[in-house]
């Protein structure tokens, strides 16, 4: 509860500082000083802190830049960095750990230092000048043969004798630890443990599999590439995914001989909880949701994310990242819950109903395997319907309501926010352990072509053209079994004979709309 006792301090000097200038900030924050004061958790991010009620952007930066400033006082080892690390800038934190790592190098250097630190205590010059040549021979000579071990002196040794063995054995086992001390072996254990940079490659790659071992290269970069500030470009030699070769060379990570997967070692499972623990996951004790918003769900290029904008002012809680299916999804624990958005402004509605993109996205959105589907259509009007009626598209909304998905009509951008804001509301009052899936898990599903066999696809192929539901999608598939097979037919000019002999329930419409659509009317 540090950075809560630090924020409460500073909100404090803030109000009296404002009550005696007689301020009307004042108010504020003795609002956000009750709130502070109530709140019963450890904050440990700076999203928490701009969760807060009352809490804006200019008392943000100003809390943010007083916690890292006491922070610095009091952090005073690696595990207490990594705590916190979240409230520091990249530059600040990379300098602090390595300030911690070579203090740990230093001190482990000083540890093995103790271990022969009776010989400290001894002048070596004086033993060496005070034993002759003569006496080192003799004393090697006898000792050896008349001692069973260097603790086990012979009684019958004169002192001079034992004493001159002993100054010359602690002579020798200083030079032989010099000589240990300095082997490349020696070196080698003394260097400092890797720990992968913050939001590097490694780092992000690290988090994939901790998140989710086991996995492809395409689902880890799916997962990674939302906790890199490397682009995981692989046409790049820069690209972040070369952090795998520094994570395998530091046996943090293997990959499964004759498997494209890869898995994460001991080692690196060690490093990563202490990395990952405790900071921006926590495992089973962090009970707050977060809206994952698409990257690409903006309102125009010329303005930055609209709906971002819009939460950062509302208080709540999100990220940003690109959703493979759905616009909005929420997250706990890095777990998926079960509510996902798909948001159409009208124009794109319709277009989508015309080119195969409402049923394709439908049925991703159905394979998630996620119950609570919101299909959320923005500024629907009149004049967006030009190559399909406006009777086509409202059946088209039925549809979608009686297969089990809630559609929801909103006039602007704005009003959709707010939709978005109440579903968010309802995911946090009910969600409790009600998980779908991992968020790697989720990405997998989600990917438009992943494991997707031949058969699935040419079903998708059907049931994306206007007047052919899921059961006639489904009995054409099984009817041509292969997109080849089906083009076979259609350059033999018999598509159309087939397609009326098929047995399945095709109107003259819906045969001309597959030619169309499929073949471009190659039969005719």
């Amino acid at each position: 509860m540090l950075v809560n006792k630090i924020i409460i301090t500073k909100i404090k000097s803030l109000l009296e500082a404002a009550t005696k200038a007689k301020l009307k900030s004042k108010f504020i924050y003795k609002k956000i000083l009750d709130e502070f004061t109530k709140f019963n958790k450890p904050i440990i991010s700076k999203t928490q802190i701009k969760n807060i009620p009352n809490v804006g952007t200019k008392t943000l930066e100003l809390l943010c830049e007083h916690i890292e400033t006491e922070l610095k006082k009091v952090t005073n080892n690696l595990e207490d960095l990594e705590k916190y690390k979240l409230f520091f800038q990249v530059k600040d934190y990379n300098e602090l750990k390595e300030k911690f790592l070579e203090s740990e190098k230093k001190n482990f250097e000083e540890s093995e230092n103790k271990k022969y630190v009776e010989i400290s205590h001894f002048d070596e010059d004086f033993f060496i000048s005070d034993i002759t040549g003569s006496d080192i021979e003799m004393v090697t000579i006898d000792f050896k043969k008349d001692c069973l071990s260097f603790s086990q002196p012979n009684p019958n040794l004169n002192e001079d004798y034992k004493v001159k063995a002993n100054k010359v054995k602690l002579v020798e086992d200083k030079k032989n630890f010099n000589n240990i001390k300095n082997s490349p072996l020696a070196k080698k254990k003394q260097l400092k443990k890797y720990i992968p940079g913050y939001k590097t490659g490694p780092y992000a790659i690290l988090k994939a599999l901790w998140l989710e071992n086991g996995i492809s290269k395409h689902k880890i970069i799916q997962i990674a590439k939302n906790y890199s500030t490397t682009e995981f470009d692989l046409t790049s030699r820069n690209s972040a995914w070369s952090g795998m070769k520094t994570l395998i060379d530091k046996n943090f990570v293997y990959k499964e001989s004759g498997s494209k997967k890869y898995f994460i070692t001991e080692e690196g499972l060690t490093t990563a909880n202490k990395l990952f623990f405790d900071t921006s996951i926590i495992k089973n004790t962090d009970t707050e949701v977060t809206l994952l918003i698409d990257s690409r769900e903006i309102k125009n290029r010329n303005f930055r994310s609209f709906f971002q904008g819009y939460f950062e002012n509302t208080g709540v809680n999100f990220e940003t990242r690109q959703l493979e299916v759905g616009d909005f999804a929420w997250i706990q624990n890095e777990m998926i819950c079960d509510f996902i958005v798909e948001r159409k402004c009208g124009s794109d509605f319709v277009s989508s109903i015309t080119d195969g993109r409402y049923k394709e996205q439908k049925n991703r959105l159905r394979d998630t395997g996620i119950t609570n589907i919101y299909y959320l259509v923005e500024n629907l009007k009149i004049s967006d319907f030009k190559n399909i009626s406006y009777e086509t598209g409202c059946q088209s909304l039925t549809t979608t309501k009686l297969e089990g998905m809630t559609v929801i009509e909103t006039d602007d951008i704005k009003e959709s926010a707010t939709v978005i804001e109440n579903i968010h509301n309802r995911v946090k009052n009910v969600q409790d352990g009600n998980y779908k899936m991992s968020y790697g898990s989720f990405i997998e599903k989600g990917s438009k072509n992943k494991n997707m066999s031949v058969n699935k696809m040419l079903f998708y192929a059907f049931s994306g053209i206007y007047g052919i539901n899921n059961e006639k999608a489904r009995l054409l598939t099984e009817h041509f079994k292969t997109f080849k097979n089906f083009y076979t037919i259609s350059l033999s000019k018999n598509l159309r004979t087939e397609l009326v002999n098929s047995g399945i329930n095709l109107s003259k419409r819906n045969i001309d709309d597959i030619i169309h659509f499929m073949c471009k009317d190659t039969s005719n």
